[in-house]
């Protein structure tokens, strides 16, 4: 419990913030049991502080919803016409990346020492290694990834990882 205490404690700076927080709690053994879950797993490979493979992703794809990732944030799917009709009417243009379980891992998580050149091709949840090019053709799903210096210029599929400097 005084873990816990810590916790709170050193997140004063959260304070008098507007924006809903949700805390997540992990039996690491278990699958993800829901969305807050899943997303906490899949941000835990892309910070490096899991590598692929060591984490229970079971149902993963059950658990997230299709979500349209936009450039004014991820929205449902079933708005969109709304939102695309209203932002018109206000003359305001809106993008759609992608209709996704997923979102990009750089619109989340920016891995120190990495260059990926298309980050449209990286999933969050994807575990890339520093010293790692991902060139433009290049794609890296969840809980796959590079383990140090490599270049990828092809396919890392769910649940494979390359070793540093394959």
């Amino acid at each position: 419990m005084k873990d816990l205490e810590k916790v709170f404690n050193n997140a004063a700076y959260l304070r008098g913030t507007n924006s809903p927080m949700v805390m997540v709690v992990l039996e690491s053994a278990l699958p993800p049991q829901d969305v807050p879950q899943a997303y906490l797993r899949l941000h835990l490979l892309s910070h490096r502080l899991k590598k692929p493979n060591e984490q229970n992703l079971e149902g993963i794809f059950s658990i997230l919803p299709t979500v349209a990732w936009t450039s004014i944030g991820p929205k449902d799917p079933s708005e969109l016409n709304e939102i695309i009709f209203n932002g018109r009417l206000a003359n305001k243009h809106i993008n759609i990346f992608a209709l996704d379980k997923f979102p990009n891992l750089t619109d989340y998580v920016i891995p120190e020492g990495v260059r990926i050149a298309d980050s449209h091709r990286v999933r969050l949840g994807a575990y890339i290694g520093e010293g790692t090019t991902v060139m433009h053709e290049g794609f890296i799903n969840f809980n796959a990834g590079t383990l140090g210096i490599s270049m990828i210029e092809g396919r890392i599929s769910q649940g494979v990882t390359v070793d540093e400097g394959s």
